[in-house]
């Protein structure tokens, strides 16, 4: 029966299922730390979002004769979607206002409407960049000035680092026929996540 069946972009399939796999071990491990508090619990949230949006791409890669971009759009409104609950929660954490909340639900919500309209995976990115490039590296910054933990420092580097991965996309850098753009940043935003979770791992250790 599943010879029948027009699987493409397989490789992608497989490197974002061991993203999936990467988000929701680092999430399992951040449930079951020893000392654990909102801050774990709003990261492990975050990871497990990515990991299930990841694994709807994967499967909207694979699938994509069949589903067309149907699968990776919702894939990438989760990804939308995790990403305001992960800035909302780092800026109200330092400071709480209704109408800065409300922007950054409106910021969301427009962003999921030009993604729905035009099935770009751009507005995606810029979701990405916004929120944790520039919201979540500022508080974390403010946080590590403040209280001096190297774990922040930790956190910002690897968010960053993670831009690597939307300059390979953007440049096309195919390393291989069966190892494209995509699958390199894959494996870019693999290390990336477990950056972030080593620092988590230093601010509440």
């Amino acid at each position: 029966m599943l010879k029948n069946i027009r699987f493409v972009e397989v490789s992608n399939c497989v490197t974002d299922i061991i993203l999936a796999l990467v988000l929701s071990t680092l999430a399992y491990k951040l449930q079951h730390m020893p000392s654990t508090n909102a801050f774990t619990h709003a990261w492990e949230n975050f990871f497990i979002a990515m990991a299930i949006a990841t694994l709807l791409g994967g499967f909207g890669h694979l699938l994509s004769h069949y589903f067309d971009k149907y699968l990776l759009m919702i894939s990438w409104l989760m990804v939308i979607w995790g990403t305001f609950y992960i800035e909302q929660y780092m800026l109200n954490s330092i400071w709480q206002h209704p109408i800065l909340n409300s922007l950054l639900f409106l910021k969301s919500l427009l962003l999921s409407f030009w993604l729905m309209r035009m099935r770009l995976f751009l507005p995606t990115i810029i979701s990405l960049i916004i929120g944790l490039a520039l919201i979540v590296c500022s508080v974390l910054s403010f946080l590590y000035w403040e209280k001096g933990i190297i774990g922040y420092g930790v956190m910002i580097v690897a968010i960053l680092s993670s831009s690597f991965a939307g300059f390979v996309r953007a440049r096309r850098i195919n390393l291989a026929a069966w190892f494209d753009a995509n699958d390199l940043a894959h494996v870019i935003s693999a290390f990336s996540f477990i950056g972030m979770y080593l620092g988590i791992c230093k601010i509440v250790g």
